[in-house]
């Protein structure tokens, strides 16, 4: 996306523009899928980031919608940028993860809220599979 890009969206959310926050934002970007906040932390070698301020600012960014919190059955929770909806594909054996665009759970969601309770809208949700990838299949 790039260094002014990020200038831009993070005051449109009215966020401060610090080198930690480009940093962060650079690293989510430029792997293209989610990362713990420890890989996060291990990626920010330019930029002297402690562990905290990953984490406080990976809470600003999904308060401010710019980044989504995935859980992966990793133990803890991945995140990446928030700029295109998508899901994922996850081996249980080996970890390989794949991203798919297109979302069942979007045309059901009429169906559901018709049939809930106590829900009358969804604002956002998750979706992923879990399985065995090709090359663990056959091992």
């Amino acid at each position: 996306m790039g260094k002014k890009n990020f200038n831009i969206m993070l005051r449109e959310h009215g966020l401060k523009v610090t080198d930690a926050r480009l940093a962060i934002l650079s690293v989510l970007d430029a792997v293209h899928g989610p990362m713990s906040t420890e890989e996060i932390h291990r990626a920010l070698k330019k930029t002297p980031v402690d562990i905290v301020s990953v984490y406080r600012n990976l809470e600003a960014f999904l308060g401010a919608g710019m980044v989504r919190e995935i859980d992966l059955r990793r133990g803890s929770s991945c995140y990446e940028m928030a700029h295109n909806h998508h899901h994922h594909i996850v081996c249980v054996k080996c970890g390989v993860i794949e991203k798919f665009d297109g979302c069942i759970v979007e045309g059901a969601l009429t169906g559901i809220l018709s049939k809930s309770k106590k829900f009358k809208s969804v604002s956002d949700h998750s979706f992923e599979l879990f399985g065995l990838c090709k090359k663990c299949s056959t091992l």
